[in-house]
């Protein structure tokens, strides 16, 4: 067997592999490559005929009248005025022909097409080696804005527009397109005229770019390459569609400074045509996961047309990064067994990002394990056999084997009907209370750690402050006052106040409610309403159908008070069920649809009895049997949705570890793998989809993390779609002290790759996940946050 790593560790930065492919240009490049003569890729182009000089006519003719005013307004240099009007008049004069697009008004018809039209006219009237004279003048003339036509000067186009290849090297690029198609004489004379304009470093670099077949040209741009001024990126950008071969490139360097936006698939094709596989080493630089740019995935994409090791190992580098990691995971799968050799080599290396990566892919690639290993030595052999995804799969469970809801889950089934009861008249509770656990209200009353604060003196018009008002000062004003005042004086404030920002968090407002009790509670519930996410908590020791509505809708539609909406029907249990049962039986809508959640959720536990006992006390046995006949609903059913998610386009079951049943040696079949799937996109954080909890216990716990973690790890894969978050909610079901651990080193690195956003919902997954290795993390993280 060929000693492959050893054969890659001889090789050099940018040095062939003998597995690399002969470069194929693609179908969807072809049409942008700028050709060359006996390049790979033949021009569009035709050879001009007598309809481009009428083109040409007409155009003039067109805008003659603006043509007159230009030449005949401002201080134009006389010769540039003499050459235009002798052009005009019909003599071939070159520079007269590139004055020409000066003398047309600007606007949206200038475009590719323009410019190749006054080539094309330039040739047939005047030969191929006219247009490419005139084509190169026009990057020395140029109008000033010092009237209102402009003055026309003679001037550096390329220097002048050094951050940018400048619009008029478009009629350069049309013309190197007609060399191509050239037949000899032409050509040879249009390259005499180009050696006599080879005057200064731009013209040179415009004749190598028109002419990239001659080498000697390139190079000479090559050597004074390092001396080019500000002018540089530009002469760069150009130079580059003149490369042809290694050495060329290589005197070029890995991270020529080129304009900002010079990486079109356009130039890349371009390059790749002049130099096949030896343009990797450059494209491998520009698409450096380290630098982060927002154009990562695109550079990296180029790579995926070279089937070299050099190319893959570019990709390689970005395995971690959540821009190229898709554009990894679609050169696996263009090329697998490429993919498994060279991520076998780095992750025997070290690399546990690559190892898990190598475990993945060889679960996709089972069926091609025996090639794989063909291109590997004996200890790289060793170490991939010995991983999870090169091991035997246990085989696929029959459905009988399986629960029922894992072979006929209820979204593939009618639903069935269920006319809903509605009982109206229901007497509402509008009684009020708070209640407090055992030296809760203390707490929130505690004020010693605002002590920092101004305080007011002992002498203290209190009534007078009163009388100035809460809110007028701001938030913290008042919050300062209510915390330092007598409650006897400033009751009466706290309950008609309604704060109108609550921008300094919940820990102002608790010992506002703590101190003030009851009088405190319009104001507790009107921030819950303005600010539900971050104001929410407030009315946990609140009893009170207004928060027990609020909070119901929150748990059905509001992600972020859905964890403060459980805990506080956790707490009231049945006593705030009861105050929502009007609403439960009332007419179907939203707000029945909410309170149906929150009796579900209380009557969980006991199966409703302790409920349905007191709705019978409280609102009749006929409302007691319609409770009933609501909770009797299968909650399986009842928890679904009007629509279905769908299944996330990015996931691919194959790379997933095999959900093993419990008692037995067999696994999940991918039919059933793609049930659960939809049991956990179905989930909300803090209130999963009933039927996984039923799927976890039919399978054998210690195969559950692994199966959670692959399947967060081809959604980082995918980019972290917002829609499929799920994926990471799943890690607080299943994972374990080791997905801990591996999560929190991931919250760490999402802050740098732009996903900030990810990193709380990431800390709630560590609190869910509960273990004292998980709140450890979790901790440690928070810490760092501060």
């Amino acid at each position: 067997m060929q000693d492959v790593n050893a054969a890659e560790r001889q090789l050099g930065c940018g040095e062939e592999s003998p597995f690399d492919e002969d470069f194929v240009m693609p179908a969807s490049w072809r049409p942008l490559v700028l050709p060359r003569r006996g390049g790979r890729v033949a021009s569009v182009a035709d050879r001009p005929g007598v309809e481009s000089v009428a083109a040409e006519d007409a155009l003039i003719a067109e805008h003659r009248e603006t043509i007159e005013r230009v030449l005949a307004t401002g201080s134009h240099d006389p010769e540039l005025v003499a050459a235009a009007r002798a052009y005009l008049a019909g003599a071939a004069d070159p520079l007269g022909a590139a004055v020409l697009p000066r003398l047309l008004p600007p606007g949206e018809w200038w475009g590719d097409g323009r410019w190749a039209d006054l080539v094309d006219a330039w040739t047939a009237r005047h030969g191929l080696a006219f247009a490419v004279h005139a084509a190169v003048l026009a990057l020395d003339v140029t109008r000033c804005s010092a009237t209102e036509f402009g003055d026309l000067v003679r001037q550096d186009v390329l220097r002048e527009h050094y951050h940018a290849v400048p619009d008029e090297y478009g009629l350069v690029r049309w013309a190197r397109h007609l060399l191509t198609i050239a037949d000899e004489p032409a050509y040879l004379a249009a390259r005499a005229t180009l050696e006599a304009l080879r005057t200064t470093p731009g013209r040179r670099v415009l004749a190598a770019h028109l002419l990239p077949e001659v080498a000697e040209w390139v190079d000479d741009c090559l050597a004074e390459e390092p001396t080019y001024d500000h002018a540089g990126p530009v002469l760069r950008t150009l130079l580059l569609a003149a490369l042809g071969s290694r050495a060329q490139l290589d005197r070029l360097g890995r991270r020529p400074t080129v304009t900002w936006r010079a990486w079109t698939i356009a130039a890349v094709a371009t390059l790749a045509d002049g130099l096949g596989n030896a343009c990797v080493p450059l494209l491998a630089a520009v698409s450096d996961p380290s630098e982060n740019t927002p154009w990562m995935r695109e550079r990296a994409e180029f790579l995926l047309e070279f089937r070299t090791d050099e190319a893959f190992r570019a990709l390689l580098a970005g395995l971690e990064i959540r821009q190229v990691a898709p554009v990894l995971q679609e050169a696996l799968r263009r090329d697998p067994v490429r993919g498994a050799r060279l991520l076998a080599s780095a992750a025997r290396g070290g690399s546990e990002a690559a190892r898990q990566a190598l475990d993945r892919h060889l679960r996709v690639s089972s069926a091609r394990l025996p090639e794989i290993l063909a291109q590997l030595d004996s200890p790289t052999a060793w170490f991939v056999r010995s991983l999870d995804g090169a091991q035997p799969l246990a085989p696929a469970a029959a459905p009988a084997a399986l629960p029922e809801l894992l072979v006929s889950p209820p979204w593939t089934r009618p639903r069935r009907a269920r006319k809903p009861a509605v009982i109206t008249g229901l007497p509402l509770d509008e009684s009020r209370q708070l209640v407090w656990r055992e030296g809760e209200q203390e707490a929130w009353a505690d004020t010693r750690h605002f002590d920092d604060w101004w305080s007011y003196g002992e002498d203290t018009d209190w009534a007078a402050e009163a009388a100035k008002g809460l809110e007028p000062q701001g938030l913290w004003y008042s919050c300062r006052l209510l915390h330092q005042g007598p409650v006897e004086v400033l009751a009466p404030l706290v309950a008609d106040w309604r704060p109108r920002r609550f921008n300094l968090g919940l820990e102002y407002l608790r010992p506002v409610l703590g101190k003030y009790g009851l009088a405190a509670a319009p104001m507790a519930l009107h921030a819950a309403r303005s600010s539900p996410a971050a104001m929410s908590p407030l009315l946990l020791p609140l009893l009170d159908i207004e928060a027990a509505r609020l909070l119901a809708a929150g748990l059905v539609r509001l992600k972020s008070v859905r964890k403060t909406a459980r805990s506080w029907f956790a707490r009231h249990g049945v006593a705030g069920a009861l105050l929502l049962v009007p609403d439960a039986l009332a007419k179907p809508g939203r707000d029945r649809a909410a309170a149906e959640a929150a009796l579900r959720l209380v009557a969980a536990p006991d199966d409703g009895e302790a409920l349905l006992r007191a709705v019978a006390e409280r609102y009749g046995a006929a409302a007691s049997a319609a409770i009933g006949a609501m909770l009797a609903v299968d909650p399986l059913e009842s928890a679904l949705p009007a629509r279905l998610p769908q299944g996330p386009d990015w996931l691919e079951p194959a790379a997933l570890p095999q959900l093993l049943l419990a008692g037995r040696e067999e696994a999940l079949p991918e039919s059933a793998v793609r049930q659960v799937v939809v049991m956990a996109a179905l989930g909300k954080p803090d209130a999963p989809y009933p039927g996984l909890a039923a799927a976890a216990r039919a399978c054998r716990p210690d195969s559950l993390p692994a199966f959670a973690w692959a399947l967060f790890e081809e959604w980082r894969r995918a980019g972290l779609p917002a829609s499929d978050s799920w994926a990471l909610t799943l890690l607080g079901e299943w994972g374990d002290d080791g997905t801990a651990c591996r999560l929190a080193a991931v919250l760490r690195e999402w802050p740098g790759q732009g996903a900030h956003r990810r990193v709380v919902e990431g800390l709630d997954v560590l609190a869910a996940i509960g273990t004292d290795t998980a709140l450890r993390q979790l901790h440690l993280l928070a810490q760092r946050v501060k």
